[in-house]
């Protein structure tokens, strides 16, 4: 992430709505002198990354825990938890109401607040299959990512619409706007998510993305078993085919995902596969999200 983006995210405090100008550093660069010899800065890019992979086991490590520097230890699983809070909290900022009208003001507003990329990109993946091991939503945490969620509805099309504008900001209008919740929860891999969507009686089967793809079909791309096992016990129909014609059993034989294709099968799939070939943008790659691209139709 750039320094300017960190030094936003090391200020915010879960529930803000707004950065307030007098709680941000006098300079983004303390942050270096603070972190001396932890982390890398490039100076042309404004990249900061930890110096050394070392540094990451060393901080997370039992032995720092058990000795005299135990302050400065890290436990990864609620360092996980504290960036995802963080990056969720800045995606709901009041600024972020409702989407840019055109690509121009989006990149002004991506450089008027230089966190908003990353949270972005990354929220997802820090709550999702990405996780570490044995870290788990709690309740409340819940709450906040469907009253995330929630704000699509709007007529504004809220936060959620926001976020989708950044992800994909390549993709049309009416595709940003139609695409449900229920598609980037089981794209990410957020199973606790997938399973509330599942309760509240949303449609399992809406088309959304640039491809016009269900949840299961990009569950299935992307190999989340247990994601696509949840849409199956719940009714999602296999056999819904993109606009490129192709199944989730399709995808899952073409991505190599064998437990996601037996599962399939078992549940009714039939046995068609179509051609397609779709390049991928390097920032939906980066993103790691949104099948791909917004489906991920990479060959």
């Amino acid at each position: 992430m750039t320094l300017s983006a960190l030094s936003e995210a090391v200020v915010i405090v879960k529930g803000d709505k707004f950065l307030d100008d007098e709680c941000r550093l006098y300079s983004p660069t303390v942050i270096l002198k603070i972190c001396q010899g932890l982390v890398a800065y490039d100076e042309v890019t404004s990249i900061i990354t930890l110096a050394h992979a070392s540094v990451k086991a060393f901080l997370t490590s039992d032995a720092i825990r058990q000795g005299p520097a135990a302050y400065y230890s890290l436990q990864e699983i609620e360092a996980t938890r504290c960036i995802f809070q963080k990056c969720l909290t800045y995606l709901m900022f009041d600024a972020f109401q409702k989407p840019c009208r055109s690509r121009h003001s989006l990149r002004r507003r991506l450089k008027e607040f230089p966190l908003l990329n990353y949270a972005s990109m990354t929220w997802g993946q820090y709550c999702g299959l990405q996780a570490p091991a044995g870290f788990v939503l709690g309740n409340s945490e819940l709450d906040e990512i469907m009253d995330f969620f929630a704000t699509c509805a709007l007529h504004s099309g809220g936060n959620f619409r926001s976020w989708v504008q950044v992800l994909i900001p390549e993709a049309a209008t009416e595709e940003a706007w139609s695409t449900e919740p229920l598609y980037y929860a089981a794209s990410f891999g957020m199973t606790l998510v997938v399973e509330r969507l599942i309760k509240s009686g949303i449609n399992l089967d809406s088309p959304g993305g640039r491809h016009d793809a269900t949840a299961l079909t990009v569950a299935s791309y992307r190999g989340q078993l247990a994601v696509v096992k949840m849409l199956l016990e719940a009714g999602a129909d296999p056999n819904l085919k993109d606009c490129h014609g192709i199944t989730s059993l399709g995808w899952a034989k073409r991505k190599g995902h064998r437990e996601v294709e037996t599962l399939l099968l078992a549940s009714g799939a039939q046995a068609h596969l179509g051609h397609s070939k779709v390049v991928v943008s390097r920032n939906e790659q980066q993103a790691g999200n949104e099948y791909s691209d917004s489906e991920g139709h990479e060959e």
